[in-house]
């Protein structure tokens, strides 16, 4: 063997050898939070007394270990709620209490969760825009929106992207009845009108939300509740360790050709409609698509309406490809016509005749 391939075959061997290498294990939130405790830190975000902290420790730590009997979860979750009550905006701004409440939310009584509706809409703008408490209005809006809708949906009733094409092919079956209601008409009311007060709101804040790494994503939040969306393509499933899954948690597939979607009103399908206008009229709105975090919001307004309105679809599709996918102002110039760029450095750089899209990750 000569010496370049024994060279060769080292390089190969030292390439497995790193590959094979352990990945040390990030330790998992309990236990980071444990390790805060014992530094005497109350966690990252607002301060909460140790007592509180200690008791938010050991009702995570219950949880993991799992609790099946469902009066005894709903006791803890009870309980946990009401030693929240009169320092709700103080436990969801501490990294550890905004998690406790984040998981059990989705399992609050009607009297708790509307006590959160009212306490966190007066302070909305700086809740939206917190790394932890953002976290918390995201988790009210999607609850209070699955209250407020649950009982539209039937078993043969969603629709999906495959709808359309079947329709021909087969009458569809006959609709079973509506859920029965699994709250007084009361509280789904105001389930209803909070998903309404915190669209709204973020529509009439759109300007400043689509570039705030937070309130971004109370805005796709916003979107995805009010189209119906329950998983993106590529999206998995929020595991809550409450609840046992029913599925093998692996999520919707990235490049899935259907998507099932909730039943929602023609409110809700409005207020899509008039996220879609405003965002359109923005002399910005080409550029969206080139950046991470605003790339994401067009994504996710683009499954939104497509469950919304056809015509609307067309003509979302139509701006995006004429004014930044593929502007007018864009020149394909021939390989005969190209001239050399160079860099600062006098580098000859590759230039590239493809239209902008192609030149952008985040477009992509």
């Amino acid at each position: 063997m000569s010496q370049e391939n024994v060279s060769n075959t080292n390089d190969h061997h030292e390439r497995d050898d790193h590959k094979r290498r352990p990945r040390k294990k990030r330790k998992n939130f309990l236990a980071n939070a444990k390790k805060y405790a014992k530094k005497g830190q109350m966690g990252r975000g607002t301060k909460i007394p140790e007592e509180l902290y200690q008791y938010f420790v050991g009702i995570l730590d219950a949880m993991k270990q799992g609790i099946e009997d469902k009066d005894e979860r709903t006791a803890l979750v009870n309980n946990v709620l009401e030693r929240t009550k009169g320092e709700e905006q103080n436990v969801i701004g501490n990294q550890l209490g905004c998690r406790v409440v984040e998981l059990l939310l989705p399992f609050a009584s009607p009297e708790d969760l509307e006590r959160y509706m009212e306490v966190l809409s007066p302070d909305l703008r700086r809740l939206c825009s917190d790394n932890f408490t953002s976290h918390v209005v995201e988790t009210l809006l999607r609850v209070a929106c699955e209250r407020a809708t649950e009982h539209l949906q039937t078993g043969e009733g969603n629709s999906s992207d495959s709808d359309d094409e079947e329709a021909p092919k087969k009458k569809k079956a006959k609709l079973e009845p509506k859920a029965e209601k699994k709250y007084t008409e009361d509280h789904i009311k105001k389930c209803y009108e909070f998903t309404i007060k915190i669209s709204k709101y973020a529509l009439n804040n759109l300007e400043d939300f689509v570039w705030d790494q937070y309130a971004n994503h109370i805005l796709r939040s916003v979107l995805k509740c009010l189209s119906g969306i329950t998983l993106l393509p590529g999206e998995k499933p929020k595991v809550n360790i409450f609840k046992d899954s029913i599925d093998d948690g692996k999520g919707i597939p990235p490049h899935t050709g259907k998507m099932v979607y909730k039943t929602v009103t023609d409110e809700f399908k409005e207020i899509v409609k008039e996220f879609v206008h405003r965002l359109t009229s923005w002399p910005q709105f080409k550029d969206l698509p080139y950046q991470n975090i605003t790339s994401g919001l067009v994504q996710v307004l683009l499954y939104a309406i497509k469950n919304v309105d056809k015509n609307v679809t067309k003509d979302l599709l139509r701006k995006l490809l004429d004014e930044s996918f593929a502007p007018e102002d864009w020149v394909n110039n021939s390989a005969d016509d190209k001239k050399e760029v160079k860099d600062g450095e006098g580098v000859a750089v590759e230039t590239s005749n493809l239209p902008p899209v192609f030149e952008s990750e985040p477009a992509v």
